[in-house]
């Protein structure tokens, strides 16, 4: 999968974020997040998005309405990977031995976030 610029990841955000949207829909969001992106950027950033595949638009006369092509779960997945592979030779116990360690976690604070994890993906599948 492409690897996404810091200002496509943000518009992107913003799309997964709304699920569907104009062009100033997804400056709206991007407004309230803090971001002073003008108008012509976020347009260009939003066809760059469907030219790559992680947008898909429909067309009301004028008004074009954005959504996502690639889910942000997806998208996470891979980028997650990536990081796992270039960090940690590829090795997921090695980045959550990390985090143990950095973040002072016990084995009861781990097996608590898993724990919650699954009852996450059990009402996802609901």
């Amino acid at each position: 999968m492409k690897r996404l610029t810091q200002g496509e990841e943000e518009v992107m955000q913003a799309v997964w974020d709304l699920g569907k949207g104009s062009a100033g829909d997804v400056r709206e969001v991007l407004a309230k997040a803090g971001s002073v992106a003008k108008p012509t950027t976020v347009s260009t950033v939003l066809r760059i998005l469907v030219d790559k595949g992680f947008l898909k638009f429909e067309a009301f006369g004028r008004t074009y309405v954005y959504e996502p092509a690639v889910a942000k779960t997806e998208y996470s997945a891979g980028r997650l990977s990536s990081f796992i592979e270039r960090f940690f030779g590829g090795n997921p116990a090695k980045l959550v031995s990390f985090l143990a360690e950095r973040e002072n976690l016990s084995l009861t604070d781990i097996e608590e976030m898993l724990d919650a994890e699954v009852e996450d993906q059990k009402t996802a599948e609901s």
